[in-house]
């Protein structure tokens, strides 16, 4: 199953353009960037997210991470990082202990579903997760047990104004959106009488 998944995604023209590459990861700053940041920044902290990424890919494929897909800068004006592919990530590997801020789908086996979720929670992020299966109950099970925010069954992980949105361990403390999200701003106040 693994193989078929793993060639379908290279054989998917839009991503080896890099058009979905939002699918895989969030990134930070997008080419119009934020407007209340100066050009010059902007354009830093594309640089220094472009070289970073960059090295988490290299240091994996250093350390046996296999490419399939992309992990080259490509010449020319801009920061333009294409949509990557890495197999057979492990432990050890930046690919599988830090946070990729751009392009980068990693490939991460599992023995059978008790290790998926094992491998899924041995992360100090727990931002969203998502899982994918025919199951449904399985799936919600599966989900509830996964250490992180929100969790999704046969979809992305998004946001929805109308959910509350954020994460656990390193991944942030509090929630955005939703109900939960309106309480973060409101100052609470006690009077007390005696």
């Amino acid at each position: 199953m693994i193989d078929r998944f793993k060639e379908e995604l290279r054989s998917w023209p839009r991503l080896r353009k890099g058009l979905l590459a939002g699918i895989f990861a969030f990134v930070l700053f997008t080419i119009t960037g934020f407007l209340i940041l100066p050009l010059i920044v902007k354009w830093a902290l594309m640089k220094n997210l472009s070289e970073a990424l960059h090295r988490q890919v290299t240091e994996s494929i250093n350390k046996g991470a296999v490419p399939l897909l992309g992990c080259t800068p490509v010449a020319g004006p801009g920061y333009y990082y294409p949509a990557s592919l890495l197999d057979q990530v492990k432990p050890g590997m930046p690919a599988y202990e830090e946070e990729l801020f751009g392009p980068v789908a990693v490939v991460i086996r599992a023995e059978d579903e008790a290790d998926a979720l094992r491998l899924a929670n041995d992360s100090r992020f727990g931002l969203g997760g998502a899982v994918c299966t025919r199951d449904a109950a399985k799936g919600e099970t599966f989900a509830r047990a996964m250490q992180c925010g929100q969790a999704f069954v046969n979809g992305l992980v998004k946001s929805d104004p109308r959910l509350p949105f954020g994460g656990i361990k390193a991944s942030g403390y509090g929630r955005e959106l939703g109900l939960q999200g309106i309480r973060e701003f409101v100052n609470a106040k006690v009077v007390w009488l005696r």
